[in-house]
């Protein structure tokens, strides 16, 4: 019942990637699937995507995630959300992060190319990580941002916060931020230049492991409505 006005997915595909040969070899790629479905009222999406690199015949980067999101609302902006969100970082040493949460949610803003979007509830993590080996679960609170604005007629804003402060052990605290600026390539919106950074925080790392990693990039995308 509650998808029953429901017409169309929203599908976003990016590509980005680097190549050098010769004195420095070099080979890196960028890739994503984010589909979305959404009415008036409810909101579920899905995304999928990775990097992975290497440089002189070495591994340096291997990162790939799966998220979904389902909120549910009834001709408010107020919202009952649902998230799962998996991440696997070899340069981490991360075989696998899982997160699921619950909880409200407000819409400031939800339109076509606006949006501002909190959610905050309770939620759960489990993290396995390898050298050395590490079986980790906590209790969290889940808070995320979501934001998308035009810059201009020609230039878009998209931002995402998602926080799992740990609520039973006080020193874990998890951050995701990413950013992005898209530059429109054609009059119908379909192709865009996407310039983007990725922070990912983790108070707590495995052995050995730093705090932060940053991702720079810069891909092609493509979204069909």
């Amino acid at each position: 019942q509650c998808w029953e006005y429901v017409e169309i997915w929203t599908k976003q595909f990016e590509l980005g990637g680097t190549y050098l040969a010769g004195n420095t070899d070099r080979s890196y790629v960028t890739t994503g699937l984010n589909l979305e479905k959404s009415d008036n009222d409810n909101l579920f999406e899905f995304e999928i995507g990775g990097r992975w690199g290497q440089s002189n015949g070495v591994r340096d980067a291997n990162r790939w995630y799966g998220n979904a999101t389902l909120d549910i609302a009834r001709t408010s902006n107020w919202i009952i959300f649902f998230t799962n969100k998996n991440t696997y970082d070899e340069f981490e040493n991360l075989d696998w992060r899982g997160t699921i949460s619950s909880g409200l949610g407000y819409r400031f803003i939800n339109e076509d190319e606006k949006r501002l979007i909190i959610r905050i509830g309770p939620g759960g993590t489990r993290e396995i990580y390898n050298s050395p080996t590490l079986k980790r679960t906590t209790f969290d609170m889940f808070a995320e941002l979501e934001f998308k604005w035009p810059l201009s007629d020609h230039v878009k804003l998209e931002h995402k916060q998602t926080w799992t402060p740990s609520l039973d052990v006080a020193q874990i605290l998890r951050v995701t931020t990413e950013t992005g600026v898209l530059f429109k390539l054609d009059n119908k919106d379909r192709w865009n230049l996407r310039m983007g950074l990725l922070q990912v925080y983790n108070s707590f790392p495995n052995a050995g492991r730093k705090k932060s990693d940053y991702t720079g990039s810069v891909s092609l995308v493509y979204t069909r409505k």
